[in-house]
């Protein structure tokens, strides 16, 4: 009668033990998914409309440091306009190009990249992600995602498109005049 009774126990004991592990389990997995950083890309354009300003974003949303984010650009070149005139391309962003070492929870880092003035169909035609790697504060978990930088998500206004601010073609005349004349 012992020995059955010691079984019994034996057993109850091995169920709470499991039930206990996958309780565990189970909280390890949601501090961990509370935690954690979630590193994102996107574009914006925070100017006023009809300024066709666009502007890259990469974006921590999650509540975890993000550590040694590391990117990479794929699908169609984009060539950047710039002040100074060298070629560049979205590859050469510094932070895309090196990478940034630490993002806080909420944080946000922000570049300008391009104007869309006299290219709306080059950009609208372009099919463009890049790729984020990165870990968590303690460096024991990786993380990895793509993101399409979505020039259609864009309002037309802000592309250059909309009837009252549409003096994008235009400026781009005035800047072939004016490059022919250098």
């Amino acid at each position: 009668m012992i020995e059955a009774l010691t079984s019994i126990l034996i057993l109850i004991t091995a169920y709470y033990a499991w039930q206990t592990g996958k309780t565990v389990k189970i909280m390890e997995e949601t501090n961990e998914a509370n935690n954690r950083p979630v590193v994102s890309v996107a574009l914006s354009n925070n100017g006023p409309q009809g300024i066709s300003e666009i502007n890259l974003e990469i974006l921590n949303s999650g509540n975890g440091l993000a550590r040694d984010i590391k990117f990479t650009v794929q699908g169609d070149e984009l060539k950047l306009t710039n002040p100074t005139k060298t070629e560049r391309t979205l590859a050469d962003v510094t932070f895309l190009k090196n990478g940034i070492k630490a993002l806080a929870p909420k944080e946000v880092r922000q570049t300008w990249v391009l104007s869309a003035i006299g290219r709306t169909d080059e950009l609208l035609s372009k099919t463009v992600a890049i790729g984020v790697k990165y870990k968590n504060s303690n460096y024991s978990k990786e993380y990895e995602d793509e993101f399409e930088l979505d020039f259609h998500s864009l309002n037309r206004v802000q592309l250059g498109h909309d009837s009252l601010h549409n003096i994008d073609k235009e400026i781009e005349k005035i800047r072939k005049v004016l490059e022919k004349k250098k």
